[in-house]
């Protein structure tokens, strides 16, 4: 019998994480699915070139805003456990190979079958969108563009924030090295 259940890496399997991730997933596939057949026609750039409620709106925010907060729950867990508990340490090369295997292969596909349909289509030349392209595969596009989604795929900012939240986790969860937990938490009772 086939199984859906997920594989872990760290064999810790939290049922209603997973829970959560498939409502925000949904949330965002929703919209999406709203745009398309609001449009009636193709995939939009961007979510936002799309009319839709202020409801479907908040909606489709909330699921992405959602997704960033159970991810940086599943990263900074064994950062955290490791601090507070002393247990084993975080292997950084691992921790960044794993992010890097996971991502980087089919997001710099996807980007390049993009950029390749929009030249052919006439929507750039190769010349234009080779800086989108570059700054797009090396997730800076927003850094480099004053926040402006990117042409060749507009939904990538996600994914842009989601590896630079990557790479910063480990200095933020060296918080939990801090022995007080009011001191660790900021609470004020400890002044």
């Amino acid at each position: 019998m086939i199984t859906l259940k997920r594989i872990t890496s760290g064999g810790r399997f939290i049922p209603q994480v997973d829970g959560l991730r498939f409502i925000a997933i949904m949330s965002v596939i929703l919209i999406h699915i709203h745009a398309l057949l609001g449009q009636g026609h193709g995939v939009p750039i961007s979510v936002e070139q799309v009319p839709y409620t202020e409801t479907m709106h908040m909606l489709s925010k909330r699921g992405v805003y959602l997704f960033f907060v159970i991810s940086g729950f599943i990263l900074g867990t064994p950062f955290a456990h490791m601090y507070i508990n002393h247990s084993q340490t975080v292997n950084l090369i691992s921790y960044f190979k794993r992010r890097l295997t996971r991502l980087e292969p089919p997001y710099i596909l996807c980007m390049l079958i993009c950029t390749i349909v929009l030249v052919f289509r006439g929507t750039f030349i190769f010349r234009e969108a080779l800086p989108h392209l570059l700054a797009g595969i090396g997730y800076a596009h927003a850094i480099f563009y004053d926040g402006q989604n990117n042409p060749i795929d507009g939904v990538t900012w996600s994914l842009e924030v989601e590896v630079q939240f990557y790479i910063v986790v480990p200095l933020l969860t060296m918080l939990y090295r801090i022995r007080g937990r009011r001191v660790r938490r900021g609470n004020r009772a400890w002044l």
